[in-house]
């Protein structure tokens, strides 16, 4: 869901809204900021035409170790490198992992109901999913 808004004040303009209404709408974001993304519409438009234009790419290497890439049939430059978040799903018996970048980028990542969720650049790099629990 994506919302601009042109104005905040009542009065002419296109879609100006109340202070009132802004208020609540704000107080909303502050409690739902831990489930939201906030970003410019460019880096909005490029993130949702990465999600449409990527191919994910998942091989189980070993039993403990998952490796995966993104690519996108779009040029690449460096404005462009917003990560895509990935849901993956991993093994039952699998608790918490290590997931690391191509550039050595590591995170411990908490598995929940089989899966676990990274950011992953469509850049076409290896990262990895490795078990550590």
């Amino acid at each position: 869901m994506i919302f601009t808004i042109h104005k905040v004040e009542q009065g002419e303009g296109y879609d100006d809204i109340g202070r009132d209404v802004w208020n609540h709408f704000l107080d909303m974001l502050v409690r739902a900021r831990n489930r939201l993304w906030f970003g410019t519409l460019s880096d909005v438009a490029r993130y949702i035409h990465g999600r449409v234009s990527s191919i994910v790419q998942c091989e189980q290497t070993h039993e403990n170790e998952l490796r995966l890439a993104i690519t996108t049939n779009r040029p690449a430059c460096d404005r462009d490198r917003i990560p895509l978040d990935v849901l993956v799903q991993v093994p039952s018996c699998w608790r918490q992992v290590r997931f690391t970048t191509a550039d050595h980028d590591t995170s411990q990542l908490t598995v929940r109901q089989n899966r676990v969720r990274a950011k992953v650049l469509p850049d076409g790099q290896m990262a990895t999913i490795r078990r550590t629990k």
